[in-house]
């Protein structure tokens, strides 16, 4: 590390330990994390802001603290207000790679946890497949949170971005659940056609823009259908134009291809049955 590097963050750490505001701190913080002026400064903010995010977490009131000024970080809270997440991402300094990471809370009658999540993506060799903890994470930041039940059991269905480098970026549909005390990722709820998937991962040119969301009038998850071209990643991946759908149904999400975004979709027990 260089002295010069060595002196601005001696500075950096006087500056964070003088202000009278934890938030201040972090604030300063995650603008190094996305804007420092080499990956040595991101790295180091992100070490710091890691350790003075989680002893705030740890306060009494942090579950229902909103953190809108840290603008780099995504919060979102199920419906139930069981489960929060908090997830942001270091890019490097040239856009080769982007780090992800985060904390979840968990606050159920018999949970009342903080744990940090761990990106292993590298390691992650069949994603769509696999199961997950928190210590073993495909990071991307979360935006959505949508709970459903199957019997007993209550499924939080996550919908996150995740840039890979300047080419790729990557949207995921990702189950968290909750067995036995212990945080879960990835559960066969997603059924397409005849196949059982524990997530969908979509990936497509970073250049492009994919919708991926919760849609009130389909009542399920609503996102583009894309186009792809196996033979050179720099042009797979964009939307067709079309859509297709989840719905869930009987304990399972449902694809539905080619619906029709226009039409005033309400719950029907009619829908087509889903295709490939």
């Amino acid at each position: 590390m260089t002295k010069r590097i060595v002196f601005f963050l001696t500075l950096l750490t006087l500056s964070i330990a003088a202000s009278s505001q934890p938030i201040d701190s972090l604030k300063v913080l995650i603008k190094l994390i996305q804007r420092g002026e080499n990956d040595s400064i991101r790295k180091e903010a992100n070490n710091k802001f890691l350790s003075g995010f989680e002893k705030l977490l740890h306060e009494k009131d942090a579950f229902t603290t909103k953190f809108d000024s840290l603008k780099n970080v995504s919060v979102i809270t199920s419906e139930d207000n069981k489960i929060r997440l908090y997830t942001w991402m270091m890019p490097y300094y040239d856009g080769s790679k982007y780090d992800y990471f985060g904390f979840l809370q968990v606050k159920t009658p018999t949970m009342d946890t903080l744990i940090q999540l761990i990106d292993s993506t590298a390691s992650i060799k069949k994603p769509e497949s696999e199961k997950l903890v928190p210590e073993r994470w495909i990071g991307a930041i979360y935006y959505k949170i949508i709970e459903a039940k199957q019997k007993k059991n209550t499924f939080y269905t996550l919908l996150a971005w995740k840039a890979k480098d300047q080419k790729v970026t990557q949207k995921l549909i990702e189950v968290l659940y909750i067995e036995k005390d212990k945080v879960k990722f990835g559960y066969p709820i997603i059924k397409s056609g005849s196949v059982f998937k524990n997530r969908m991962i979509f990936t497509f040119n970073a250049q492009a823009s994919m919708t991926l969301n919760f849609d009130k009038n389909f009542n399920g998850i609503v996102f583009d259908h894309m186009g792809t071209n196996k033979n050179n990643l720099s042009q797979i991946n964009g939307p067709d134009g079309t859509y297709d759908g989840l719905q869930f149904k009987k304990g399972k999400w449902l694809l539905i291809r080619d619906i029709d975004v226009r039409t005033k979709w309400q719950p029907n027990e009619n829908l087509p049955e889903p295709k490939e």
